[in-house]
């Protein structure tokens, strides 16, 4: 089975999201989670800004 993204964010690449915006915190804990490709990370902020 293949995963649908290798581009996913992983904890190296928390560094990128540096900052105390919500944003910042929400895009850490994908990082460490490590299981978000990082186009969805932007895709469903984007949404969840409309949303707001």
């Amino acid at each position: 089975m293949k995963k649908s993204s290798k581009n996913r964010l992983t904890p190296r690449q928390e560094v990128l999201f540096s900052g105390t915006s919500l944003f910042g915190k929400i895009a850490r804990a994908v990082c460490r989670a490590g299981t978000l490709p990082r186009k969805e990370l932007y895709e469903a902020w984007k949404m969840a800004k409309r949303v707001w």
